[in-house]
């Protein structure tokens, strides 16, 4: 169970990062008529990454550590709580 998982997180995790390297790498190459469609583009990411976040805390973490039976996300916890504070 935790190998796919963490296979799951790790395919995840991938996919965030090279969407992102996406956006930082093509911004500079928008032309001003891509504006709008590169920007929808990259708030689509966002709501991937938010999305991801905010299951990761309301599901993933509290149900390992039920099947646990301990608090061993307690630091995860912390720094989730303020790398998206906005939004």
């Amino acid at each position: 169970m935790f190998h796919l998982g963490a296979t799951h997180m790790g395919l995840m995790h991938n996919a965030i990062l090279r969407g992102y390297n996406s956006v930082y790498q093509q911004a500079k190459h928008v032309r001003d008529e891509d504006k709008a469609a590169f920007i929808g583009y990259a708030l689509t990411w966002h709501k991937l990454v938010k999305s991801h976040h905010d299951d990761e805390e309301a599901e993933l973490f509290t149900k390992v550590e039920e099947l646990l039976g301990e608090k061993v996300f307690e630091a995860t916890h912390h720094e989730h709580r303020g790398s998206l504070s906005t939004s």
